[in-house]
């Protein structure tokens, strides 16, 4: 396997899948679910951003400028309207699930970076079989 390849492999099999997934389920033990469903609408926020500082073919225009405004008032407006964010350590759970939603949004854009030809199919069944063994081999430990 090439090394961009292996590279493209190991970044979704250890950012996007473990960490973000472990990060993402630990952080609803101090925000309710909805909540973090709420901040997973800022994903295609983050993956815009990183694209317009990573990709110089993919600037931000007005189009994508005026669709990010809109999707994170969205956020916001949805955020504004719960009555109750989650119980202790609501802003360690929301901080996790930020981290969760850079982590995962990173690896789309470094795979247009190396712009390899991956099979996707291919891709996110080595990446979670990968994630899934590292998981796996957690719970058993802890």
């Amino acid at each position: 396997m090439m090394p961009d390849l292996r590279s493209v492999y190991i970044r979704f099999a250890l950012l996007n899948y473990t960490l973000c997934y472990l990060l993402t389920y630990w952080s609803t033990q101090f925000i309710y679910s909805n909540l973090g469903s709420i901040l997973w609408s800022l994903y295609p926020i983050c993956v815009t951003g990183m694209a317009h500082i990573y990709l110089p073919d993919d600037r931000l225009n007005m189009k994508k400028s005026l669709s990010m405004a809109i999707g994170f008032i969205g956020t916001i407006m949805l955020l504004y309207n719960g009555e109750s964010l989650g119980e202790d350590k609501v802003f360690l759970g929301i901080f996790a699930m930020l981290i969760a939603i850079i982590m995962a949004a990173w690896p789309n854009v470094y795979l247009k970076i190396k712009k390899p030809v991956i099979n996707t199919f291919h891709l996110n069944a080595v990446g979670m079989s990968i994630a899934g063994t590292i998981m796996l081999c957690a719970s058993l430990l802890f």
